[in-house]
């Protein structure tokens, strides 16, 4: 007899995670929702963060790199590895509320026309305050989370679409990955789901916020908030999402924010002694361009994206 397959495969990438992957792990296993198998992608820790997992944990699946391969390469596997209806993304410096996948699950099962969905994402230390409510993204190619340093006093309490989710919590149909491909590996990490949300809205799918869905995050957990490998990828892999799915009249119209929002990052990381860190993401920029703009160029020939549709969905000056 064939084993029932899971509803939801819970993917964790984990890089050195020795100091959180169990709390994560027990968060998880907490659930009240309890058809989910969990599967873990080691990218080459080099800590004893996977001998932990398998001492505590050994119905865990995890899949080993020797090197560590980046976050995207790490979700793909760990998608292409499951056998879930749904897959439930986790940085593991999270820690879920009990009921956190049930009501993503719901949210999904209730609302057929959306391919994804996210909760409301609060700080672990400060738990007043939030760290993400759904994602956004400006026309200026300024990707954010939805309320970031907010003290939570119910003001994003509203459900329904959002431009799109965090991938460090959030829960996607298998079937999105499957119809317009998954993470970008070129990205290695952060700004990987944005480039999934602008591609899937591009295409038609949506992305809901439920604040019931409730989670605690650490932050920046591996590799440091304004690391140089932070300031380093998310400056690069914010300019790679413009070069693949900006429409060029976009670009023309809002020019100035786009310039504007380059020019105050160029002064933020020089001020914070990161200004090489963003120098190099320029110099990667220029020698990754064509590789950017031929992925663009097929995109496009396989893809009819609905631009209106998309473009409503971007943050806009206000006048």
């Amino acid at each position: 007899m064939n084993e029932k397959k899971p509803a939801v495969s819970v993917i964790i990438p984990n890089w050195n995670g020795e100091e959180y992957i169990i709390p994560c792990l027990r968060s998880v296993f907490a659930s009240t929702f309890d058809s989910f198998e969990v599967v873990v992608v080691d990218n080459g820790s080099t800590d004893d963060s996977v001998f932990i997992i398998e001492e505590k944990y050994p119905e865990v699946k995890i899949i080993r790199f020797d090197q560590n391969t980046g976050f995207a390469v790490a979700c793909n596997a760990g998608i292409r590895e499951s056998a879930g209806e749904y897959i439930f993304l986790l940085n593991n410096d999270i820690e879920l509320e009990p009921d956190c996948i049930s009501y993503l699950v719901n949210a999904l099962r209730e609302h057929a026309d959306y391919a994804m969905a996210t909760g409301k994402i609060l700080n672990y230390y400060d738990r007043r305050k939030i760290d993400a409510a759904g994602d956004s993204l400006t026309v200026g190619g300024a990707p954010y989370n939805r309320g970031h340093g907010l003290l939570d006093s119910g003001q994003l309490d509203t459900e329904g679409q959002v431009f799109g989710v965090c991938a460090g919590a959030a829960l996607y149909r298998r079937s999105l990955f499957e119809q317009i491909g998954y993470f970008d590996e070129d990205f290695f990490a952060y700004m990987e789901d944005v480039d999934l949300n602008l591609r899937a809205g591009l295409l038609g799918y949506k992305a809901y916020y439920t604040p019931l869905a409730r989670c605690y995050h650490h932050a920046s957990a591996t590799f440091g908030a304004f690391s140089r490998r932070h300031v380093y990828l998310t400056n690069r892999n914010k300019v790679f999402v413009i070069l693949k799915y900006f429409r060029l009249g976009w670009l023309f119209r809002h020019i100035t924010d786009l310039i504007g929002h380059q020019v105050k990052m160029a002064e933020l990381f020089s001020s914070t002694h990161r200004g090489l860190s963003f120098f190099r993401s320029r110099l990667a920029i220029i020698l990754k361009t064509p590789r950017m703009i031929l992925k663009r160029h097929r995109f496009l020939m396989k893809h009819k994206p609905d631009w209106d549709t998309a473009y409503s969905l971007l943050e806009k000056p206000r006048e």
